[in-house]
């Protein structure tokens, strides 16, 4: 019984040390998303909706928050999820938009 015991402790241990490259991932890179929404000028970040310009504001506070030290871009990642009867103009303006501030890695999809 103390075997039993003993061994699941150890078992315990090892998993709660254990995270996901995924988890890890998201701790060095904090994932921010973009929704560009059917309305014209209408987007939310991370949930919050907003016009293109509050959005750009957020966008640079984000990144710098985030700065690689010593590098010339930040460690965020972004996710830009784009509504079928949107522009897709909108959306390559927010991925150029980001490379300008330093932001280097950018998804963009449909739904």
């Amino acid at each position: 019984m103390r075997l039993i015991t003993a061994m699941l402790a150890v078992v315990g241990l090892l998993l709660s040390g254990c995270a996901s490259d995924e988890d890890e991932r998201a701790l060095r890179n904090p994932v921010g998303k973009i929704e560009v929404l059917s309305g014209a000028s209408s987007y939310a970040f991370n949930g919050q909706p907003m016009d293109l310009l509050q959005l750009k504001a957020e966008l640079k506070t984000f990144a710098d928050d985030h700065h690689h030290d010593g590098l010339d871009n930040s460690r965020v990642r972004i996710r830009i999820v784009t509504a079928a009867d949107a522009d897709w103009i909108r959306t390559t303006e927010i991925i150029d938009y980001c490379a300008g501030i330093g932001v280097d890695k950018v998804e963009a999809t449909g739904r």
